[in-house]
């Protein structure tokens, strides 16, 4: 989920640990996501992978969808 270091994106992140659910997150931020993290952590006992990006480049964001999709199960993440 993308702007996941505040506001609603952080609680959202939390309310997906909540529920049991593995969310990844995805901000400019490196160290809020890194708090954010330790936080859904010690709260929920879920590893949530964190990407720091700025959406405004192309090219990053690009590259970073490869690397969430190869990091988090590839085609494996669309099985039922």
């Amino acid at each position: 989920m993308t702007g996941a270091s505040s506001g609603i994106g952080a609680q959202l992140a939390k309310e997906i640990a909540k529920a049991g659910g593995k969310p990844i997150l995805i901000a400019r931020s490196a160290d809020k996501l890194g708090e954010l993290c330790k936080t859904i952590y010690r709260d929920y006992q879920i590893d949530c992978p964190v990407y720091p990006l700025d959406l405004k480049s192309e090219a990053a964001v690009q590259s970073t969808a490869e690397v969430i999709f190869e990091d988090n199960g590839g085609d494996q993440c669309f099985d039922q």
